[in-house]
């Protein structure tokens, strides 16, 4: 390996333990709100189907019809009154058929997936 990819990855492990830290502190654990909604994850392994089973600020809980891999990152899409809403995601947990996602907000368009997920589990309390 030559400098660069060394440099590279050291990079990408710094940022991948910053990220569990950030999942492990109290200030970080939002509340959960149930959810049913239909979900679509895209990846670079491909399209995967499931449903939302609840949704907070930081992230999602949904089950897969299929198994997905940790720390894979893509794009969850789904319908609300008819329109198409879409976020980045990471896969931070995975097992006993559920899958928790942790949002990367990289737009005010992520910023709207969120809150229009969170209306809508709240109409649905």
């Amino acid at each position: 390996m030559d400098s660069c990819t060394i440099e590279a990855l050291g990079h990408y492990e710094v940022s991948a333990l910053e990220d569990r830290r950030a999942l492990h502190k109290p200030e970080s654990i939002a509340p959960r709100f149930g959810l049913e909604l239909p979900i679509r994850f895209v990846s670079p392994e491909g399209l995967v189907n499931g449903h939302c089973i609840d949704v907070s600020e930081t992230g999602i809980r949904v089950a897969f019809e299929r198994p997905v891999d940790i720390w894979l990152e893509g794009e969850l899409s789904f319908l609300i009154d008819y329109r198409r809403y879409s976020i980045h995601a990471r896969v931070v947990r995975a097992g006993d058929g559920e899958t928790g996602m942790w949002f990367r907000i990289h737009n005010d368009d992520d910023k709207l997936a969120i809150e229009k997920l969170l209306e809508l589990a709240h109409s649905q309390e």
